[in-house]
């Protein structure tokens, strides 16, 4: 059985802002696929949202349906759909299915973002995995900051895949293009116009924006399981938890080893800066 929730902090309950994370599950052909929506600008200048009338500013301006999580939808569902039919599950097919969600991303930004300015207007978008389980093989795919990771039964990771989100640094930025702290709108338009799928700059970064090439920033594989594995797929949210909190991942192998969900779910409640998803699946 594949399980999997999302979890928000209190902002977004008390600022009533969109959930912008999604995740779908196929259990007959144990097809799994999450993504996380890319937040919007609302306006040009961004308020302090560590304040609470800059947050309140920032969830009142925020476009309603969230463009964002309306993409990430469209990358699970697509997904699902366009792999479940296949007797036989390949990292080509993996590939394939990213492909067929990226156009159909492409589609409803053509639509409805046809002129984007990378700023207000810019293409709405997301980051993904999907991942295939038969014949006690995991078959996956991800991009950019979400990811796949498995821990033996014991609790020790075994693999996690690469973090991709570099994009520029504040030197390469004031070196370059003579960017100084302080002007932030102009730091967004650069960094999503000249570095977002852009594989000829050294510091890009990959997003679904249904643009072809983000088809570059894709990365496949197959990982053999051992019985009592654990795989989990998982949004930028709950790996900021999982991977980087000093405080949490002494005892998180523990959490994971007596496959206590529902801690796990209550401490993420807790630490979590914005939203995050995780789907887990033990194979037995």
């Amino acid at each position: 059985m594949i399980n999997g929730f999302t979890v928000i902090n209190w902002k977004h309950i008390l600022f009533r802002h969109p959930i912008e994370d999604s995740y779908k599950i196929h259990q007959e052909r144990k097809i799994i696929a999450v993504a996380d929506g890319v937040t919007r600008d609302p306006m040009l200048k961004l308020p302090n949202r560590n304040t609470f009338f800059g947050e309140l500013k920032f969830s009142l301006k925020y476009p309603r349906p969230s463009p964002a999580k309306i993409v990430a939808d469209i990358f699970t569902t697509t997904f699902i759909n366009f792999l479940k039919d296949y007797k036989k599950i390949t990292p080509r097919l993996i590939r394939k299915a990213f492909e067929k969600s990226n156009e159909k991303i492409r589609l409803w930004n053509n639509k409805h973002m046809p002129k984007p300015d990378y700023l207000i207007n810019d293409f709405a978008s997301c980051v993904a995995a999907g991942a295939a389980i038969e014949n006690q093989k995991v078959i996956y795919g991800y991009i950019c900051d979400a990811g796949v990771a498995i821990f033996d039964k014991q609790g020790k990771l075994k693999l996690k895949t690469k973090e991709e989100n570099k994009g520029p640094s504040s030197k390469i930025l004031e070196k370059e293009f003579f960017i100084k702290n302080g002007d932030d709108y102009i730091v967004r338009k650069i960094g999503r116009s000249i570095f977002r799928n852009n594989p000829k700059r050294k510091n890009s970064i990959g997003v679904l924006t249904g643009e072809k090439k983000a088809m570059r920033y894709v990365r496949t594989k197959t990982y053999k399981l051992q019985k009592g594995d654990i795989l989990i797929l998982y949004t930028d949210g709950i790996a900021e938890i999982i991977f980087k909190n000093e405080k949490i991942r002494p005892f998180f192998s523990e959490l994971i080893k007596n496959k206590d969900w529902k801690k796990l779910r209550k401490i993420f409640c807790k630490k979590i800066r914005t939203e995050g998803t995780i789907v887990y699946y033990v194979n037995e």
